[in-house]
């Protein structure tokens, strides 16, 4: 009696173990919602995805950015020259380190300031960024 009760625990711990892990797998391999629909309802927002660049990973990151920051553009009807400026802060043990994308356009001379909201790396390594109009 004692061992049937024993192997009854053992099999619901097994069961409950492996269903969370298939429910874990599950929520890491779903795409982001923002990468099929980028708007918010009151800033213009677009996604710019990278495939492997030769030159790492933060030029394939710089490069999604830089598409973002161009559909962004493209929403505006601007043509853009687009400057990276990189921002790290140390406070106590931790350092943070921040990405930010200005895109001057240049029929009226006004800047597009945009800030990076979200990275997603796919399947195939192929990174696609959220970049919003701040």
């Amino acid at each position: 009696m004692q061992k049937n009760i024993l192997l009854l625990i053992s099999l619901l711990l097994f069961v409950s173990c492996s269903s969370d892990t298939a429910n874990l797998q599950k929520q890491t391999n779903s795409e982001p919602s923002w990468l099929f629909n980028p708007q918010t309802t009151s800033k213009l927002a677009a996604v710019g995805c990278a495939q492997i660049h030769i030159n790492g990973i933060h030029a394939q990151k710089k490069l999604a950015i830089s598409r973002a920051i161009e559909q962004i553009a493209l929403q505006k009807n601007a043509k853009v020259d687009v400057i990276t400026y990189r921002k790290k802060t140390k406070n106590g043990a931790s350092m943070t380190s921040r990405v930010i994308e200005t895109s001057s356009v240049q029929e009226s001379h006004t800047n597009i300031q945009t800030i990076v909201k979200d990275f997603y790396t796919n399947h195939d390594k192929e990174i696609c960024t959220w970049v919003q109009e701040r």
